[in-house]
């Protein structure tokens, strides 16, 4: 069985594996991040409380605006659609031409 995506046709299996990826993609990148910010002290092989705070803080903050943007996104893609409307598909209305004002100001620091 395969579903389609933007026209593609693709294995479940493929979109499990590609969604891994992009998983382990970002788990890397967050880690590097953290690490890069938080371990200061190689002269022993313990984990500081100040470097675990600073990690738990680090990765606190990261889940959070994760969270935060993925809700705003949401927000967004509510507030544009139309009832009855098919994801994927833009309206012509122009009600709802004149709502898009850009995620730009749902998120912090928009206008």
């Amino acid at each position: 069985m395969s579903v389609s995506i933007t026209g593609l046709d693709q294995q479940p299996e493929d979109i499990d594996s590609k969604t891994f990826r992009e998983f382990a993609k970002s788990y890397n990148k967050i880690s590097e991040q953290c690490f890069m910010d938080c371990a200061n002290d190689f002269t022993t092989s313990e984990v500081r409380r100040k470097e675990d705070t600073c990690i738990n803080n680090c990765l606190s903050k990261y889940l959070d605006m994760t969270r935060r943007v993925a809700m705003r996104f949401q927000e967004y893609h509510m507030m544009v659609m139309e009832p009855g409307q098919t994801p994927g598909i833009p309206s012509t209305s122009s009600e709802n031409q004149s709502n898009k004002s850009g995620l730009s100001s749902y998120l912090p620091g928009g206008s």
